[in-house]
């Protein structure tokens, strides 16, 4: 989780300076109020506004929920018919959790 939340900063700071180094003649105001909104707690949301008025904002990668994947027996072999059912079971308890 941390290094999600490091690659935001990252992120960030790329779009920060590439949004300075388009407008350098702009002052930072204006151009936090140009490509920046306040969403909820956040205040350096970074959208995107098209012609027809639909907004689109950047995702955080720190707010992606992480789910662990569960090891597979390194002995079990997709193409022996012996292993048929573990593997069955395997999909079964992937597709109810």
């Amino acid at each position: 989780k941390e290094c999600f939340y490091r690659l935001d900063m990252i992120i960030w700071r790329y779009i920060w300076n590439w949004a300075k180094k388009r407008h350098n003649n702009l002052g930072s105001r204006v151009i936090v109020d140009k490509y920046f909104m306040r969403i909820e707690s956040r205040k350096w949301q970074f959208f995107c506004t098209f012609p027809d008025g639909k907004i689109i904002l950047l995702r955080f990668a720190g707010r992606i929920h992480i789910r662990r994947h569960t090891l597979i027996n390194g002995e079990a072999n997709p193409f022996d018919h012996d292993w048929d059912n573990y593997f069955f079971l395997k999909d079964k308890r992937k597709h109810i959790a």
